[in-house]
């Protein structure tokens, strides 16, 4: 079969592959813009996939220059902008494109992100459609945090940078902030974006405790996923509670204040009203050593999950911590747990909300393995129900342990 004439369906795999393959880098983009060439078919179908993203890359560069007498160097600085918001404006098919994607390495990064709207402003009429901003900045210079008038000039300058930035996409409603480097200058310009977007954006992904702690500037956000930081402060605001659908957060310390909840605060609760789906990856281990099997609530619930479906916890310690501080409905879809083989014993039937499906991930094995099966098994029974199990054995445990429970498991369903 000629290339040419395989069907639309096969077509958007291959250029899905394709695209993801290359759409890190804007001369991988570049080298996609070949398959709209191979006929109408493929040109039909992969318009609105190659167009939906938009690069600004602005790069500083350092040349080291030897002078004649060979003792002397001089560094040369120059600065460049590759981007594709040009040809995708000139195309005609800029109303294809979904998502920002703005890559800046720069010692002054606010003017990186000035040339790269400059460059918009030519096309201003392209970009009110955009829907997702994802920003990478990377920056070694830090700015001084105690002269006032370094901290007045770098925030009036962000201001209006992310003003005009506002102006030209004004409907974005994810913001993907997850990869930048912190210092003075991008903090600055990653909470005037907060700020910004804050009234509409509806997912949230960041990563660094200057945008972490401005998640109090959003209102109404469904998704949002957050990545803890070692030199971040352990307590987390609550955020979006009532309105929130997705949690994830990674690196959670197992004795961290979260949520956080003000000492004057009468209510010592939260809940997550329409939250479905909560993924917590806890580090470290509790100070304290596992309570007594029937005491599976503290004094004082701190959380409320009504409509919970799906559960994925990475840490034994962290999920027995979250249980004990945590109401759950009666009924859970999809409960998925990982860590050491040897953790799961510490946990008992009574601990667990019924679920639907149970799905364990055994990372690792330290020492005999034998009995486990018995506190693995007994996990999937809650009165005369049977939950489905399923094991998985990952980075490294031995293949015979993770076929060992599974074949017992199945044979005693």
């Amino acid at each position: 079969m000629s290339i040419s004439n395989i069907s639309e369906d096969i077509i958007v795999l291959i250029s899905d592959y394709v695209v993801a393959m290359n759409e890190d880098t804007l001369e991988g983009w570049k080298d996609s813009l070949m398959l709209l060439s191979i006929n109408n078919a493929w040109r039909v179908a992969l318009l609105p996939i190659i167009y939906r993203r938009l690069y600004s890359v602005y790069h500083e560069t350092n040349t080291q220059k030897t002078k004649s007498d060979g003792k002397h160097e001089n560094t040369l600085i120059s600065h460049s902008l590759k981007t594709n918001l040009n040809l995708v404006a000139e195309s005609g098919y800029a109303n294809f494109s979904k998502r920002f994607s703005i890559d800046i390495n720069d010692k002054n990064p606010t003017n990186g992100l000035k040339s790269i709207i400059a460059k918009m402003e030519k096309y201003a009429c392209n970009w009110k459609h955009i829907k997702s901003i994802h920003a990478w900045i990377k920056c070694s210079y830090r700015q001084d945090l105690e002269d006032p008038s370094n901290i007045k000039a770098l925030n009036l300058k962000a201001g209006n940078v992310v003003d005009a930035l506002f102006k030209l996409m004004p409907r974005i409603v994810k913001l993907n902030l997850s990869q930048a480097a912190e210092n003075c200058d991008t903090k600055i310009i990653f909470e005037k974006l907060a700020e910004a977007y804050s009234g509409q954006a509806t997912r949230l992904v960041c990563n660094r405790p200057l945008l972490i702690s401005r998640t109090c500037y959003f209102s109404g956000l469904a998704y949002l996923k957050i990545k803890m930081d070692s030199r971040l402060s352990h307590q987390i605001p609550i955020v979006c509670a009532e309105s929130l659908q997705y949690l994830s957060i990674d690196n959670l310390p197992i004795n961290s204040m979260w949520p956080a909840i003000n000492e004057n605060d009468k209510i010592r609760r939260v809940e997550f009203l329409n939250l479905h789906s909560l993924h917590i990856s806890f580090i470290g281990h509790r100070q304290s050593a596992l309570e007594d099997e029937g005491h599976t609530q503290s004094k004082t619930t701190s959380m409320i999950f009504p409509k919970l479906s799906c559960l994925s916890v990475q840490n034994i310690d962290g999920f027995y911590s979250l249980i004990n501080r945590a109401v759950f409905p009666k009924r859970i879809s999809k409960l998925r747990l990982t860590g050491k083989l040897e953790d799961y014993g510490l946990l008992n039937k009574k601990m667990l909300p019924t679920v639907a499906r149970l799905l364990l991930t055994i990372i690792s094995v330290d020492g005999n393995s034998n009995g486990m099966f018995d506190a693995i098994n007994n996990l999937a029974w809650k009165g005369q129900e049977r939950t489905a199990l399923e094991i998985l054995a990952t980075g490294g445990v031995e293949f015979d342990i993770s076929k060992e429970l599974t074949d017992k498991c199945k044979h005693n369903a």
